[in-house]
């Protein structure tokens, strides 16, 4: 166990982003391969805006209907996603490693799940109303959300102040720097 006030945080405990870029060990530690999908998933909502450019007239003449559903869609993906991120850390959950671990990727997966769905809605209203500005819209929202959801050093060190609060010595460092598990087969 690391030093009570430390929970893991320190330089030689995580493995920071250059690993999830290189990706040259087979053994990524849990962290290191959520980093690396996340950056792909980002990455992937970023090249559909460079995709749109080439397929879509840069023309912004906004209509309302898509206005209103884009900006309502974001809005309450992003309150969902507190939401169930509220629900997600229950004194259960903080209590061992393994529930830690467990909740924090479901929380991680459906929090890009709403936030990605802004940006979904946005690429189809592109296509209704052949123009870019619905991915522009939405994007704000699609940055955001990932901008919560990022496995930074930051957003974790919050996870770890909510565990403490709740009074669990679990580290949330040590917990999602373990090796994924491995899935079972039916």
């Amino acid at each position: 166990m690391t030093d009570p006030g430390d929970m893991g945080f320190s330089r030689g405990t995580d493995p920071g982003w250059w690993a999830a870029v290189r990706r040259k060990d087979p053994n990524l530690s849990g962290l290191t391969a959520i980093r690396s999908i996340y950056l792909a998933l980002l990455l992937a909502g970023l090249v559909i805006g460079v995709v749109l450019i080439m397929i879509v007239p840069l023309e912004f003449d906004p209509a309302p209907l898509p206005i209103i559903v884009i900006v309502a869609m974001g809005i309450t993906s992003q309150l969902m996603r507190v939401m169930m991120t509220n629900k997600a850390f229950t004194q259960e959950t903080v209590s061992s490693g393994d529930a830690l671990a467990t909740a924090w990727r479901s929380d991680f997966f459906l929090g890009y799940a709403l936030t990605d769905s802004t940006l979904l809605i946005g690429f189809v209203f592109c296509f209704v109303e052949d123009a870019i500005w619905p991915y522009v819209l939405a994007l704000p929202f699609f940055l955001y959300g990932m901008a919560s959801i990022a496995p930074t050093r930051a957003n974790l060190q919050r996870l770890q102040d909510r565990v403490t609060a709740q009074g669990s010595v679990t580290s949330v460092m040590e917990t999602l720097n373990r090796p994924m598990p491995s899935p079972t087969k039916p």
